[in-house]
């Protein structure tokens, strides 16, 4: 492969890095009620003592109805599954139902040069008669096209900041990558929009992959238009030619270009792809969200072309629970998977395309299980699941413990089999009970294998000592020609996942298990001094350390955070004692504690505090007992305390991603952060504050908040005692504050 192939290559590797890899973290939808039951399921598994609480907490809701108690004791709830004659929205010509009828028609042959055309015109194809979209219709094989000219004028585009604009297009393929990868190789689009000084400040990138032989078909894809930008149609710039390779913060090659819209249409694969019809229309935030009513009735999902597309993509939209999950019988791109010859058949295709094995086969074992426990499907066919761990068994390399891709280790494939296919359990922490995982694996004692040759594997791996990048495995050439020094949170938190995956197989004594250990912590390290960013009042995070503005995607750090044990009570009596003033009153019987940290000790980020009654083990305090973290001032993410970085890093995801720590499979750090001060009614009465010799004033609970009556609260002291934090999480030994009482 040539270095212009490599370019490309990497380029789409990284691109579908930062979009494709969010999938099953965000973009895979599980319904409540899917949920619901696979928490029943799992209760199932492991006994009756979790229906025994379901069947408490029933009679208490019932206020003691014996004769309701006695009905429904012991009785499992019943799953009927949808109706096989459920339906959903009939088949169409339009992605999602979406029409072009009221968008307004752009025509190709407008926006580039007459030896464009004269190459790429299609002149013997003819459009559809439903879409508004006229003008030529392009060909590629093997290319990509970028126009020359902007899609609107400079004031059209500024009469849209702030809104959102949807493109349509029609894209047909005859025999289009069929050999190739599914998310690099099939037809594509991208947007860009340029800014009076040649900076591309928005970019949008279609997220529908449709490969092989197909009709006709429209397809949309949105982009908003940021509130903040004014184009001006006399501002010219050189701008970058290639903006896939910015992903990877590479000089390429340069033109000349006024301020405005650009359209580049890819078709990466072999056989033909036809582009034309392209329209557009202004939308509102409603209509952009996907509606519900758009369940393809043929395949039960949200597919762009649900006959066409393949298995991951009928996933990456998400699936609904409505109606039987009939793409599991298959459509024009796959056989059956409920079928061992199907799924043997599916493997050979999908075991060679590093998308087809992150977001298809390691979603297998789940697929299996929801569709069983909720009844969506008629079942599968006995010894399906072992033929699938026998396969995925067989393809792991011995001499690297990773599955390989086009003969080379693969990262992030490998990251995303160990998490959806070799899980039955999350990742231990010190401080919790893993949580059981039937449906990220394959049997109960599925778990990893050929752990000592995955930690060995990723160490010799690493940048910096400490991180990963999506050269990894690559050759020392292709490395060196790209920047040695490069790191990436993805491919970093990847390795994370899989250093912990495989250090919980093995023995404490063993030596992989210290340099898995050690590798984790350096890598949580290196992650907050590198992809940490402050926006505004948020911390984010972003995709690589030669970068500086958020991610385009949430996933990453929460999942490095969730496997990395700095929260957990890890006591180093080496650390020096934080030496703290602590001063209470009371008030409407909930005290007050005035606390300073006049000094910090060096070693120490912050000092942490907790109240409880005077009979309880100090040994025991959790972060449901936490009143308040006092930090050094103006500390960056790395001199913070690291379960405070950590709650700001999940705030932050909410407000600017709009995900939480269940999308983004946190499981630990959920916990963590849904016992914050529990008993004093949650994380808006946990105080932060900075040392120094004003004191910060902090709510002590409350007898009654640990269940003491009010007749006996009187006689129940609170006590506060306090820790110090090292940077890694580390905290010193528990120490009693003893404080003078003020009425």
């Amino acid at each position: 492969m040539n270095s212009s192939s490599w370019k490309s290559f990497l380029a789409s590797l990284t691109l579908a890095t930062a979009v494709a890899f969010s999938l099953g973290d965000g973009l895979f939808v599980r319904s409540a009620y899917a949920q619901e039951e696979e928490e029943v399921a799992l209760s199932q598994e492991e006994g009756q003592e979790e229906e025994a609480a379901w069947e408490e907490e029933s009679a208490d809701q019932k206020e003691g109805d014996e004769e309701s108690e006695e009905e429904t004791e012991g009785a499992p709830l019943e799953v009927k599954g949808p109706s096989p004659d459920a339906k959903g929205a009939p088949a169409t010509p339009y992605m999602h139902g979406a029409t072009d009828g009221k968008a307004i028609p752009l025509n190709l042959a407008s926006f580039t040069s007459p030896e464009v055309l004269q190459s790429h015109v299609a002149d013997q194809e003819v459009l559809p008669s439903l879409g508004v979209g006229t003008g030529a219709i392009f060909c590629l094989s093997q290319e990509e096209v970028m126009l020359e000219k902007s899609l609107l004028t400079p004031e059209e585009i500024n009469d849209c900041r702030g809104q959102v604009l949807r493109f349509h297009v029609w894209l047909k393929g005859e025999e289009v990558a069929q050999e190739g990868n599914l998310w690099a190789e099939a037809p594509a689009l991208r947007l860009e929009l340029v800014d009076n000084n040649g900076n591309v400040v928005a970019i949008a990138d279609s997220l529908f992959k449709t490969r092989g032989t197909f009709p006709w078909h429209n397809y949309y894809m949105d982009m908003d238009i940021p509130r903040n930008v004014f184009l001006s149609s006399s501002a010219v710039a050189e701008v970058k030619k290639d903006q896939l390779l910015d992903v990877l913060g590479l000089a390429t090659e340069t033109t000349v270009r006024q301020a405005g819209l650009y359209l580049t249409l890819f078709s990466r694969g072999t056989g033909k792809a036809y582009f034309g019809g392209l329209s557009y229309e202004k939308i509102t935030r409603k209509e952009q969200a996907l509606s519900p009513e758009a369940l393809d009735d043929a395949t039960a999902t949200f597919s762009p072309n649900p006959p066409y597309d393949e298995l991951p993509m009928l996933l990456y939209y998400g699936l609904d629970t409505r109606l039987p999950w009939r793409f599991l019988d298959g459509n024009e791109s796959f056989g059956s998977l409920r079928t061992v010859a199907g799924l043997e058949a599916y493997l050979q295709m999908a075991l060679k395309d590093w998308f087809h094995i992150q977001k298809g086969v390691a979603m297998l074992p789940y697929l299996y299980v929801t569709a069983n426990t909720l009844k969506l499907s008629p079942g599968f066919e006995e010894g399906w699941l072992e033929t699938l761990r026998g396969k995925l068994e067989a393809a792991q390399n011995p001499e690297t413990g990773l599955w390989h891709v086009e003969g080379k280790p693969n990262l992030l494939a490998s990251a995303a089999l160990a998490r959806g296919c070799f899980s039955p359990q999350g990742i231990h922490h010190n401080d919790a009970v893993p949580p059981k995982t039937p449906w990220n694996s394959m049997a109960p004692d599925g778990e990893l294998k050929q752990g000592v040759q995955i930690i060995r594997s990723l160490l010799q791996e690493r940048v910096a000592g400490a991180a990963w990048n999506s050269f990894a495995f690559q050759s020392p050439e292709l490395k060196k020609h790209f920047g040695e020094n490069r790191t990436e949170l993805l491919p970093t938190a990847a390795a994370v996942l899989l250093l912990a995956k495989a250090r919980d197989t093995l023995p404490m004594e063993e030596k992989a298990y210290e340099e898995a250990e050690e590798a984790i912590q350096a890598a949580y390290a290196y992650a907050v001094e590198n992809f940490v960013l402050r926006e505004g009042n948020l911390y984010l995070w972003k995709e690589s350390n030669t970068q500086a503005q958020p991610a385009l995607s949430p996933v990453g750090m929460m999942q490095l955070l969730n496997a990395a044990r700095t929260l957990e009570h890890r006591v180093n009596d080496l650390l020096p004692r934080p030496v703290v003033s602590c001063r209470r009153r009371r008030s409407a019987g909930l005290g007050k504690a005035d606390v300073v940290w006049a000094n910090p000790e060096k070693g120490l980020v912050a000092v942490r505090l907790y109240a409880a009654p005077a009979d309880f083990n100090p040994a025991m305090l959790s972060e449901k007992h936490l009143i308040g973290v006092v930090e050094r001032p103006r500390a960056t993410p790395k001199n913070q305390d690291p379960l405070m970085l950590a709650y700001r890093l999940a705030e932050g995801a909410r407000k600017y991603w709009g995900v939480t720590l269940a999308d983004l499979e946190a499981e630990y750090l959920e916990e963590k952060f849904s016992t914050l001060a529990s008993y004093v009614g949650g994380t808006k009465n946990l105080t932060a504050g900075t040392a120094g010799e004003k004191p910060v004033t902090m709510n002590v609970s409350s007898p009654l908040a640990f269940g003491y009556a009010e007749e006996e609260a009187e006689t129940i002291p609170i006590k506060v005692y306090a820790v110090g934090v090292a940077s890694n999480g580390e905290i010193t030994p528990c120490i009693p504050l003893d404080a003078d009482d003020e009425e």
